[in-house]
């Protein structure tokens, strides 16, 4: 199946109603939340699947413009979160898409194809080595490694676009 037919198939998905538990799949180390001010203060982030919004959080404690979107709601929110489906969502070309340790499936790869259709520059996933590919699919090689053990279960943090260069200057510096 196509990056296409993929994003409308998802993009056709409802609005889910339901209330989920809220879960936390992703425990940032402190130094997730300075390393990302450092590179991206200035720009909006969108923490995509943000379940119960605790990134979006921390982000937004160091500072940071945040908008947290979810298709579920979870129970517990810890942050306003934006009850959305990420992959007919209308991002700004000035912003940056943040994914950590989503759900397995393809809307991460359908709503990267969105943010650059919008013209976003500014990629960002949080995830363990194993899920890297199924999680990114097609963009996999477009991702480089720029930080590792940013996360309590060992996560790196992979970064696609202008990011690169932003991270390159951070790691030089």
């Amino acid at each position: 199946m196509s990056t296409l037919a993929i994003q409308s198939v998802l993009a056709g998905l409802p609005i889910f109603n339901t209330m989920l538990p809220g879960v936390k799949f992703f425990e940032p180390k402190d130094h997730f939340f300075k390393q990302m001010s450092a590179a991206y203060r200035g720009l909006r982030v969108y923490d995509v699947g943000a379940g119960m919004g605790h990134i979006a959080l921390g982000l937004a404690l160091e500072g940071m413009t945040v908008t947290a979107l979810d298709l579920i709601m979870r129970e517990n929110a810890e942050f306003p979160v934006v009850h959305t489906n990420s992959v007919g969502y209308r991002y700004p070309s000035d912003s940056v898409l943040l994914f950590c340790r989503p759900c397995h499936n393809q809307f991460v790869e359908a709503t990267i194809h969105q943010g650059l259709r919008c013209g976003v520059q500014h990629f960002v996933y949080a995830g363990l080595a194993k899920n890297v590919e199924s999680d990114l699919g097609r963009f996999r090689r477009d991702f480089v490694s720029v930080a590792r053990k940013i996360g309590h279960d060992g996560e790196s943090l992979y970064v696609m676009g202008k990011s690169k260069e932003v991270w390159a200057g951070l790691l030089e510096g």
